[in-house]
């Protein structure tokens, strides 16, 4: 596992119309320029599903770097002509957890089970003091993790962000074959799982697709980690990883942050039965930042 990965991004794009699919692959080569030129960005793909669905996937040594992706260059310029071209447009953000299978052109991006934050142990007079300090910058002391430093990640708007997502998992998978004669085979098994989970109850949405003439991606949004697992123990996943051992990768990631929606579902909106503890200072920074 390369130790800088922090997060990843999956986007999932519908055009209002096909004729817009010209200016969008046009504005995706344009953005992967980009993203080959930030060293920040350890892996990353663009998924056609059809002509008037595409999703995306990049993955992340830190937050920062993929904010300021994000904020500049093509990527920045593009996202005014989204609304002109797009019908619907999700994102969102997630967490590598440590259950990966295989490699992603022989990286692997799970997380080691190591903390985010060291807990940083302090007498009673140092904590005395340090909770002085910060009695006059309740925003400061709201985004002040377990170190007694302050992070994005602990930021007021972020945790209730991720409040409002936490429990719903993504799974993904990365297939390549290894010939061209193989695509259609595998397109077809993809297309399967893509329908189970449709007819499943944790399956909340699912998309599938092509980045090239052998390489094939699909995204699950599921309710739980128990749904991530369930579709793991699948006759489809088992057929899938009996026909192309090698060249398959899995992993599944926690929900932090969504924007958008995907065709009406804001995962926000959804009971997803998992409650995350928000401390007394950050909720009161979220109430007056409302």
């Amino acid at each position: 596992m390369d130790p800088g990965v922090a997060l990843a991004v999956t986007t999932r794009s519908r055009l209002k119309s096909v004729r817009f699919f010209p200016s969008m692959l046009r504005a995706s080569l344009r953005i992967r320029k980009q993203l080959d030129a930030s060293p920040g960005c350890v892996r990353f793909s663009t998924i056609v599903m059809g002509p008037r669905d595409l999703w995306t996937i990049t993955i992340w040594r830190t937050r920062h770097e993929m904010l300021d992706f994000m904020r500049s260059g093509a990527h920045e310029d593009i996202m005014w002509d989204f609304s002109r071209w797009l019908e619907s447009f999700w994102l969102m953000r997630w967490k590598p957890s440590a259950e990966e299978s295989g490699v992603w052109d022989g990286m692997t991006l799970g997380a080691r089970g190591t903390p985010d934050e060291p807990v940083v142990a302090r007498t009673p007079e140092q904590q005395a003091a340090l909770d002085a300090a910060l009695a006059s910058i309740p925003r400061l002391r709201a985004a002040s993790g377990p170190s007694g430093a302050a992070s994005l990640k602990n930021a007021p708007h972020q945790r209730r962000a991720h409040r409002m997502v936490a429990g719903a998992v993504g799974g993904t998978m990365r297939l390549e074959v290894p010939t061209y004669r193989e695509g259609p085979s595998a397109w077809r098994s993809l297309a399967r799982l893509h329908s189970s989970l449709n007819d499943s109850e944790d399956g909340l949405r699912s998309a599938f697709g092509v980045a090239d003439a052998r390489t094939f991606y699909l995204l699950a949004v599921l309710r739980n980690e128990d749904a991530w697992r369930s579709l793991q123990a699948t006759e489809l996943m088992d057929d899938i990883r009996r026909r192309w051992p090698a060249g398959m990768w899995t992993m599944r990631w926690d929900a932090e942050n969504e924007f958008g929606h995907w065709d009406g579902l804001r995962l926000r909106k959804v009971k997803l039965g998992t409650k995350v503890t928000i401390p007394k200072a950050v909720e009161a920074a979220v109430k007056t930042e409302d």
